[in-house]
């Protein structure tokens, strides 16, 4: 057992009087989701506009399978969160440890429709380059991060997005969804 306490390594943002402070929460516009989903590429496009408008967190992404996703009715089914735990990928259940369904806007539908076509329904909606589990970490690093990088220093994005986390899409959502008079729930 740890005698040590691992999270006294951690610094905590401070304000000038040493006051702690929560990191500012950045949130996209409709229009800059679309630029960061054209900038990640055709490859990562569909996962990104997806996770900022279903509100998904990126494990609940990386654990959809094609039979949670009832395109018809606009709706995905959470049951399953992507971990990792010691270096395995592991679903467990999600965080609120219960299922739920999620509405999904039309076009969002439309392109979901097109990267499960001819797939099984126990495949993964998005899936890695050996059609397994996508390795969230190195999306992140390996395509996120630096398309974010390049929009902010091509002045496309505001530099206070500079340091956008992908958990951030999910407060997009909740952006967009009060900004069109819809509850974010």
């Amino acid at each position: 057992m740890r005698k040590d306490n691992p999270a006294a390594r951690i610094k905590i943002a401070s304000d000038s009087n040493g006051a702690e402070v929560a990191p500012k929460m950045a949130v996209l516009t409709e229009q800059e989701v679309a630029l960061l989903a054209k900038e990640v590429g055709p490859e990562y496009g569909v996962l990104l506009l997806f996770a900022a408008y279903s509100g998904l967190r990126a494990g609940e992404v990386s654990a959809l399978r094609v039979k949670n996703a009832d395109l018809l009715h606009r709706e995905v089914t959470v049951e399953a969160s992507l971990s990792d735990v010691n270096g395995e990928k592991l679903e467990v259940t999600p965080k609120n440890r219960k299922s739920g369904t999620v509405a999904i806007p039309r076009q969002i539908a439309d392109m979901l429709a097109d990267q499960v076509a001819g797939k099984k329904q126990a495949d993964l909606v998005f899936p890695g380059p050996k059609g397994g589990y996508r390795r969230h970490d190195t999306f992140y690093n390996r395509v996120y991060r630096p398309a974010i990088e390049r929009l902010v220093t091509r002045g496309e994005l505001p530099k206070d997005k500079a340091n956008l986390r992908f958990h951030d899409l999910r407060h997009t959502c909740a952006s967009i969804l009060i900004a069109a008079g819809t509850h974010p729930r």
